[in-house]
């Protein structure tokens, strides 16, 4: 509704309304790549937030809360607390019935194919790797990847 004719110019108070913008729609990646050591999530160089595939990013946590990096609630996962010493008989066994227990969904649900899970104890911690295909990426892009955690 205009006030009228002004000597600066016609419209409300003088005033030319401005011309409407095309909104931007931010793109936001599908998940986002968190540093569990950190507990941060990572930029890229130019201050977006690093972007990486979701069954990736269920991976890395899987891992991560498996191996006690990540706190959960208890049925969720924290399954390596009960790995006492790294350097017993049993710790290998365990750590790989853990690890596949913690991907069992990804598994069974096509999302993934765990090609091998790397043990390396050593005195009082051990390192714990998965060599995974996301089976949801184009064949082109089914490259071997490794998540890696540390108990």
């Amino acid at each position: 509704m205009a006030a009228g004719l002004f000597e600066a110019g016609a419209d409300e108070a003088g005033e030319l309304a401005a011309a409407p913008e095309a909104p931007v729609t931010p793109t936001m990646p599908l998940a986002l790549r968190l540093n569990p050591e950190t507990r941060k999530h990572v930029l890229n160089s130019d201050g977006a937030f690093a972007s990486l595939h979701p069954v990736d990013s269920q991976v890395v946590n899987a891992l991560f809360i498996v191996s006690k990096a990540l706190r959960s609630s208890p049925e969720t996962g924290n399954g390596l607390r009960g790995l006492g010493s790294p350097r017993s008989p049993r710790a290998r066994a365990f750590v790989e019935d853990q690890v596949r227990l913690a991907l069992k969904d990804l598994i069974s649900g096509g999302d993934i194919q765990v090609l091998g899970i790397e043990f390396e104890p050593s005195s009082y911690t051990a390192k714990v790797g998965v060599d995974y295909v996301n089976l949801r990426l184009p064949l082109a892009l089914q490259v071997k990847q490794r998540v890696n955690s540390s108990l």
